[in-house]
């Protein structure tokens, strides 16, 4: 990645966490997490937007900037590539998963359909005979 692609990508990030909607900027402070792994260059820049961040008039949002802010500051040994996730994320794992198939449908729901499906025909025809 360039250094122009970084400074673009931080610009975008620090333009939507002042955007209105909490999750949108919830959502940039995961990415801007991710930055501070992929451009050791923006460390600080990363730190102080999360310090401003953790004084945000949306709880959720300033919880998540603290907490991540925290773990920054304890300065724990982190594996190379390890990119934190919030817990509403998918794991890249289930993303990559195509949802094509559907489940296969169970034999006792199956029946249960088809005998719903006669007693509504059944009770079509009995009140179509009754009103006619």
């Amino acid at each position: 990645m360039s250094s122009f692609e970084i400074y673009e990508r931080y610009n975008e990030i620090s333009t939507d966490l002042i955007d209105v909607s909490p999750s949108v900027r919830q959502n940039a402070i995961a990415r801007l997490v991710q930055l501070y792994y992929r451009a050791p260059e923006l460390k600080l820049s990363v730190l102080s937007k999360l310090d401003q961040m953790k004084e945000d008039s949306d709880e959720r949002v300033a919880n998540y900037a603290k907490r991540v802010l925290q773990q920054f500051q304890s300065e724990k040994e982190i594996p190379p590539g390890y990119v934190p996730r919030r817990p509403e994320m998918q794991s890249p794992e289930t993303l990559a998963q195509p949802r094509t198939t559907q489940p296969t449908p169970k034999p006792k729901n199956v029946a249960a359909n088809i005998i719903c499906c006669v007693i509504s025909i059944i009770l079509f025809i009995v009140f179509y005979v009754i009103i006619l």
